[in-house]
Order: C-alpha cells, then structure tokens, then sequence
C-alpha cells in the first residue's frame, strides 16, 4: 500500500480518529505534528541544570549501589579490590 493511500484511508490523517488518545488531544494531530518550539540557550541551560538537580541523587544512589554490588562480587570470588584500584581503572578508562 503506498504511503499516500494509506494517508487517504487514515483516520488520523483524516482528523476523525475515535481513540481515546485522540479524543483527549485539544487541537488537530497535524497541528501538533507541526510544532516548532523556539527555546533560548539561557532556557536550555535552565532546563539542563533542573534535570541534572532531579537526576544526581539518583545516579549517586545507582553508582553507590553498584559499588557495593562490586564488592560483593569480589567477596564471593575471593578477591579484595581497593580503592585505589578502581580509581586507576576509571581513569585508565578514560
């Protein structure tokens, strides 16, 4: 089926879907299809340092979990790892 005749016979398309999805939109699909926000770099940095505040705790609470999850592992298989070591092998990763 082209894409042009399923466009035609497209309910979406046609502004006449009845999902409730659809129903619930205020304005035309097309309508939103066709947005352009225009944001500034002074919002983008705002916006950049909200996420960064709402993500840290959680990566810090990830990154201590998963430390300690490493020396578990190391404890079941024996081996001691320090933290000198692991600070080598980030850096060596880099």
């Amino acid at each position: 089926m082209p894409e042009e005749a399923f466009v035609e016979s497209c309910p979406v398309c046609l502004q006449n879907c009845n999902c409730k999805a659809c129903l619930r939109l205020d304005g035309p699909i097309r309508a939103l299809k066709n947005l352009q926000f225009e944001i500034s770099n002074e919002e983008k940095v705002q916006y950049s340092k909200f996420i960064l505040q709402k993500l840290l705790p959680f990566l810090r609470r990830f990154n201590s979990e998963q430390v300690m999850e490493m020396e578990i592992e190391a404890k079941i298989q024996g081996v001691l790892r320090s933290r000198r070591s692991r600070r080598s092998r980030r850096i060596c990763a880099r």
